[in-house]
């Protein structure tokens, strides 16, 4: 008879421990991430790549829900490359990098979204940051949440250059134009890090 109460309170403990998610710390993994700037232009479409940035959040991953309680993306601004010196060049320039060495993204406020079993999507509010201007977007994400503790989540934005005081580039004497519209498309594999101390504030 002395044991039920220290049953009972096993299961207490039990059921409270399966319920309840703990807060984790997630750090990209740059060799399985990558992010791509897509435009137009008068003469061809083209394609960059922000080849350096860095990821950091905190998400609570439950059933049949996670919540990303704070994300911060920065990316430098120099490492945006197509491998072609002078397109390279043009899009330095209009990104005033030497002013604003980098681009970056921080989430508003804790996004708290459903799953269906390692699944999820949602739309996450956040403030960019290009080239000195910032404005607030709304990003739509998907994610899957892996075996290894990590998470992908992608994306697709498309932004207008003109918003962030950039002017579009141009190159042969004006005559190729590149066009206002851009998409910004990213995978980011965020892997859970048992002895991370975040400095995402």
């Amino acid at each position: 008879m002395k044991r039920i109460p220290f049953l009972l309170l096993t299961g207490v403990f039990a059921i409270i421990s399966f319920n309840v998610s703990s807060q984790e710390s997630y750090k990209v993994v740059p060799e399985s991430s990558s992010m791509k700037i897509l435009g137009t232009s008068t003469l061809h479409d083209w394609e960059m790549k922000v080849e350096n940035f860095k990821c950091e959040m905190t998400a609570e991953v439950g059933n049949p829900s996670i919540t990303i309680d704070k994300a911060n993306f920065t990316g430098a601004t120099t490492s945006v490359i197509s491998h072609n010196s002078i397109m390279d060049n043009k899009a330095q320039d209009a990104l005033k990098a030497d002013k604003y060495p980098e681009i970056k993204f921080r989430l508003m406020n804790p996004l708290k979204l459903p799953s269906n079993g390692n699944t999820f999507n949602g739309t996450a509010t956040g403030v960019l940051l290009i080239a000195g201007k910032s404005r607030t977007i709304s990003l739509p994400i998907t994610g899957k949440l892996l075996a290894n503790k990590s998470i992908i989540i992608n994306g697709t934005k498309k932004i207008n250059m003109s918003d962030f005081d950039i002017q579009p580039p141009t190159a042969m004497f004006g005559t190729l134009k590149t066009g206002n519209e851009v998409t910004i498309s990213f995978s980011i594999n965020l892997q859970e890090q048992q002895e991370y101390t975040s400095n995402i504030k």
